[in-house]
């Protein structure tokens, strides 16, 4: 069985991860040297989690209450809760599907005098150009957000400069990944201030909790080997836990108020040693892998229908497709080898609040209800990609952009070859 997917960290980082528990150290020394590494500009501050510090960041501009926050529609549910519990009301805007990007129409429509913020996730690891963002923000002076947590590539590569506040994020299925860690980067040097004032109130993680992050982990790392992994998510399936399988790689997992206590920490002094280490370690031929492996399957089904399929700079971070019965696919995939994860377990779409039912993000809703994540990263083998793509198409040929005049002619084409090699036999 080849897993859906594949954590980026061994069992070195693991290892150095648990002598970090028990090593001592200037925790406030060791967070200025990972925010210089990341960057020498004095704009970066190293938070628990790229959570976290959109926590801070809202708490450090204070707006007003009431006050809206334009967000992606596409995004983990805590980030539209954070805003909420900042006392600020998250407003979705549909995506154009094709690119990725949040639609100009909408959020023209969507800002009025309460509006004062936008909040853009680059998603599935595609990277968008900002200027329309900018622009509008400019225009009616609001705050832009980058939200970089699923299109990092381990590259010199740290958000467009015109953004007001840019994020990233080391989670557990990060490029990068250290299990959690986030570092955020402020275009105004006192918001900058006042954030780092913030989390410098908050209680710091405890090793403990830095110990339990690691035990779990390891325990990830083993079962997400292919025979393990096959072993337990055939074990899943039979007894009905397979959802079981997904809930521990998440952070924070819990009630909401659970939720917010946790991710209102300052990092510890091992997880900062594991930032650190992994941006110094990190090898970045892992990106490329996972960008071969994307193209194994394209070069095969190019006309492959999935959100981003126009995106011009593609990370393929997540490799969800379209398909009109995601469930039979899914099905037939994992009968031949390949786990894969419905989209309306994974691909989450934020919900609009009361009053603001005129938002509904319709597009992203219609892909999320036919969204199947592909097992597509650094460690699936190109042969097997193939085959991947192979059992794709001859299942759903409309899904692989293959039209029934299509299937003809490569039958007629195949018909012909036969022929010619008997001649010439």
């Amino acid at each position: 069985m080849i897993p859906r997917t594949r954590f980026d960290l061994g069992w070195r980082d693991l290892l150095f991860g648990y002598r970090q528990i028990f090593t001592s150290g200037d925790r406030l020394a060791l967070q200025r040297e990972v925010e210089r590494y990341w960057s020498p500009d004095d704009e970066w501050l190293a938070c628990l989690s790229l959570r976290s510090g959109f926590d801070v960041t809202l708490a450090a501009y204070d707006f007003p209450p009431g006050s809206e926050v334009l967000m992606s529609c596409m995004n983990i549910g805590p980030m539209a809760e954070i805003v909420e519990d900042n006392g600020l009301t998250p407003v979705p805007i549909d995506l154009d599907m094709d690119t990725l990007s949040m639609r100009r129409d909408l959020l023209e429509k969507a800002i009025t005098p309460k509006t004062v913020a936008i909040v853009h996730a680059h998603v599935l690891g595609a990277r968008q150009q900002l200027d329309e963002l900018r622009e509008l923000c400019d225009k009616h002076g609001l705050i832009l957000f980058e939200d970089c947590a699923q299109c990092y590539r381990a590259d010199e590569w740290r958000g467009d400069p015109r953004s007001d506040v840019t994020m990233f994020s080391f989670g557990p299925l990060k490029t990068c990944s250290a299990t959690m860690g986030g570092i955020v980067r402020y275009r105004d040097q006192e918001i900058h201030r006042k954030a780092r004032a913030i989390q410098s109130q908050l209680p710091v993680q405890r090793r403990s909790e830095f110990y339990v992050r690691m035990v779990l982990f390891s325990e990830l790392l083993f079962i997400t080997q292919n025979l393990p992994y096959t072993i337990a998510i055939n074990t899943a399936r039979r007894l009905g836990l397979e959802e079981f399988v997904n809930t521990p790689v998440r952070n924070f997992n819990g009630p909401r108020d659970y939720q917010g206590r946790k991710l209102r920490k300052q990092p510890s002094y091992p997880l900062l040693a594991m930032m650190l280490h992994r941006w110094k370690t990190f090898d970045p031929v892992k990106v490329q892998q996972r960008l071969d492996a994307a193209d194994a399957v394209l070069s095969t089904i190019p006309n492959l229908s999935r959100p981003g399929r126009a995106a011009e700079d593609h990370g393929y971070w997540l490799f969800p497709i379209c398909t009109d019965d995601p469930v039979a696919l899914r099905r037939e995939l994992h009968r031949k080898g390949f786990d894969s994860t419905l989209g309306h377990k994974t691909f989450v779409v934020l919900e609009p609040p009361a009053g603001y039912q005129a938002f509904e993000a319709a597009a992203a809703k219609a892909t999320k209800e036919k969204a199947l994540y592909l097992p597509i990263h650094f460690r699936a083998p190109k042969k097997e990609l193939v085959r991947l793509a192979e059992v794709i198409r001859d299942f759903d040929p409309k899904c692989a952009g293959v039209h029934e005049s299509d299937e003809a002619m490569d039958r007629q084409a195949q018909r012909t070859n036969s022929e010619q090699h008997a001649l010439v036999s």
